[in-house]
């Protein structure tokens, strides 16, 4: 417990050496996934991809960032949706890496099961 108990609905008194106004900062999701890479290169940012998708802020967040897998359904999205940003045909290996041999990253350390099946 702290010495000086908090008043419900008061805040704690401002450190005077930090600086009035200033907010955290929040670093920005990785930029190593490719479909980062690709609005970074072409000048879009996340929520335009989400407006043109449908998806989700967390959602997007969620794949920007390579957080588990994404379905195919949702790469399909993600791709006409940036199709329709860019104004031209974008292919799938511009933004998401399909190959699963690709073991170069982190990300693509999974158990491989079995691949014969």
């Amino acid at each position: 417990m702290s010495a000086t108990p908090r008043r419900r609905g008061r805040r704690p008194k401002r450190d005077p050496a930090e600086p009035a106004g200033e907010r955290p900062h929040v670093p920005d999701p990785p930029s190593g996934t490719r479909l980062q890479q690709w609005l970074d290169a072409n000048g879009f940012t996340s929520a335009q991809l989400e407006a043109a998708t449908g998806i989700g802020r967390q959602g997007m967040t969620k794949i920007r960032g390579a957080v588990g897998d994404v379905r195919r359904t949702t790469m399909i999205r993600i791709l006409d949706g940036a199709c329709i940003l860019a104004n031209r045909k974008v292919r799938m290996d511009e933004i998401f890496d399909i190959d699963p041999t690709n073991w170069t990253e982190p990300k693509n350390w999974t158990e491989p099961g079995n691949w014969n099946d």
